[in-house]
């Protein structure tokens, strides 16, 4: 077991801490503290690691946002289509209404 003050790291590899360093190096800020423990090479690997988990949940919901996207713009269209069969639903009752109207005055 290593020990900063009250800071304890298990005395395991380099991978298999290297969540718990990575987790105290986010929330502390402070570098420093880690850096007895972890060589830079480790440090940089784990950093990368943890790079290319963000790079792919952003890809993930990124792709979820574009089907999202997708799926709006297919009932816009369904929309839009139902609004131009209903105007033009409109215009014929309006000419038929017309008619009857001159038909009646007649």
């Amino acid at each position: 077991m290593l020990e900063y003050g009250a800071l304890k790291l298990p005395d395991i590899n380099c991978v298999a801490r290297e969540y718990f360093v990575f987790f105290l190096v986010i929330s502390a800020s402070v570098e420093f503290v880690i850096k007895p423990y972890v060589s830079k090479d480790c440090f940089v690997l784990m950093y990368q690691r943890k790079l290319e988990e963000v790079i792919e949940r952003k890809r993930r919901h990124l792709r979820e946002r574009e089907a999202i996207i997708r799926d709006k713009a297919n009932d816009i269209n369904k929309a839009n289509e139902i609004i131009s069969k209903l105007q033009g639903d409109n215009v014929a009752f309006h000419s038929e209404v017309k008619l009857a109207l001159r038909a009646v005055t007649a």
